[in-house]
């Protein structure tokens, strides 16, 4: 009897144990589980890929401070992030993702053609032929297989690297410069093109 009563008392105590262990540090629904979600505001039904975060990842961990060139000038244009293959958007923000105050959050420039990047660009990258003045009036979010009627350059970049923190004093365009100036110390350089004089 006393075995009977034991295991009536643990075994609720028990599920609730590997309940509260399955839902710690997760996320509900689709970004918990990588799952594709629906974008509901769309008319083509598209899925959006919503990209879990890495494990490690805090929210307090400083956005890469990056500084890139192009061949044109792109700096009135919206940024989208392809796939791997290049084939199609994999990311693109939101009409409000783009705003700051009564400005937008368009690249900061700096010495020698470079830019101060404030939309997180990487090497998969490419900009539409979309100003960001447009992409905020539009009505609604546009959908990615709308955008990718505007993409103008899949390979803009001559130049894109991770600056190294350490070696700045802030994220002032006077301390990006000086970095510039200094030859970007320790700067992890994912793409150069520049040509070499």
């Amino acid at each position: 009897m006393k075995k009977l009563t034991l295991l009536y008392f643990s075994l609720p105590l028990f599920l609730a144990l590997i309940m509260s262990f399955n839902s710690c540090g997760t996320k509900k629904g689709s970004l918990a589980t990588n799952k594709p979600i629906t974008n509901a505001n769309h008319s083509d039904n598209s899925s959006l890929f919503i990209e879990q975060e890495p494990l490690g990842f805090n929210s307090k961990m400083l956005k890469p401070i990056v500084i890139y060139a192009t061949r044109a000038d792109y700096s009135t244009l919206v940024p989208v992030t392809l796939d791997a293959s290049g084939s199609s958007i994999a990311s693109y923000p939101s009409r409000n993702d783009l705003k700051q105050g009564e400005g937008f959050t368009s690249p900061i420039p700096l010495d020698g053609g470079y830019l101060y990047d404030r939309r997180g660009l990487s090497p998969h990258s490419a900009f539409l032929s979309i100003s960001y003045e447009y992409y905020t009036s539009l009505e609604e979010d546009p959908s990615p297989s709308w955008l990718s009627r505007f993409i103008l350059d899949k390979d803009p970049f001559t130049f894109l690297a991770i600056c190294n923190r350490e070696e700045l004093k802030d994220e002032s365009p006077s301390s990006l410069n000086a970095y510039i100036n200094k030859g970007f110390p320790g700067a992890r350089i994912l793409i150069d093109k520049r040509s070499k004089k």
